[in-house]
């Protein structure tokens, strides 16, 4: 017995008849009829009766209609098991530092699928800690972030903008109390400029501090926050600011800078030694040069 002529047993079984079995099945009708004939010689049983109009199954047809459509089904499935299993499996992983543009991110994504056809395009947000022990460790093959974050920026990386976002001078609803005016950027003097240690590296809190300094700001004081947010709604909202590339959180007002004064810039990261074509498509599609 062979798994072909379990097949044609049960092809016939569905169409009840030999010519749409045939056809369906890709194969001459007398091949298919032999078939059936060697099946039930090996089975030394008769599992169809066959008129000139009708096909009856038989009890041992019935018998094994019900057993082999099972078997037949889990064999199917496993031979797709098989199949997957020895497949290489394409992917790309994207780690994203939280608080960026979901529309540049988007863009991102829609762009790599256009690409990378072949692969399945995963994305995760982390903290800024292990975002960059992810980028080490391998676990992603490319970081989104500001520009200036410390999440690679090494020899053996590149980096291109994907994205410029403008920035805003963000703050509490409490931060000048019951004040209904329009707040402007000479109201910020004399206040506390905030940023967040884990999530902040040098060239991004410079990129803060200059930022306010073109606006004309002088903050009475510059300090750092495990959390920038916690600091502007709950432990200080009357008196310090940040600057974002947006205040769209509950609780913050934000209050835009010039573009031409300052811009943040989503940026991604990914190692020279990476395997896959990242170069050739920043290049395509962000105009990336070494």
């Amino acid at each position: 017995m062979t798994f072909t002529q379990i097949q044609y047993f049960l092809e016939i079984c569905r169409t009840m008849n030999f010519t749409k079995a045939a056809q369906n099945l890709y194969v001459a009708q007398p091949s298919l009829s032999r078939q059936i004939q060697l099946l039930e010689t090996e089975l030394g049983v008769r599992l169809l009766l066959r008129s000139n109009r009708t096909v009856i199954l038989t009890d041992a047809g019935m018998v094994f209609q019900k057993e082999f459509s099972e078997i037949s089904d889990r064999i199917e499935s496993a031979i797709l098991k098989v199949k997957d299993a020895g497949t290489v499996k394409k992917e790309i992983h994207i780690g994203v530092f939280g608080g960026l543009s979901a529309k540049g991110i988007f863009d991102l994504v829609e762009k790599m699928k256009h690409f990378f056809e072949d692969y399945r395009i995963y994305i995760n947000k982390y903290s800024s800690y292990n975002l960059k022990k992810a980028y080490e460790v391998g676990t992603v093959d490319i970081i989104v972030g500001f520009r200036g974050c410390s999440f690679g920026g090494e020899a053996q990386d590149c980096s291109c903008d994907i994205e410029a976002l403008p920035a805003y001078i963000v703050y509490s609803d409490k931060l000048f109390g019951e004040e209904k005016r329009a707040v402007t950027f000479q109201d910020f003097n004399g206040k506390r400029l905030v940023s967040t240690k884990d999530e902040a590296s040098k060239p991004l809190i410079d990129f803060q501090i200059d930022a306010i300094k073109k606006i004309g700001i002088i903050p009475s004081e510059y300090i750092q926050a495990d959390n920038t947010v916690t600091t502007l709604l709950y432990t200080e909202p009357d008196s310090t600011f940040s600057v974002w590339c947006g205040g769209t959180q509950e609780g913050l007002n934000a209050l835009k800078i010039p573009e031409d004064i300052a811009l943040f810039y989503m940026n991604a990261i990914w190692k020279k030694a990476s395997k896959l074509p990242l170069e050739h498509f920043f290049n395509e599609y962000y105009g990336w040069t070494k």
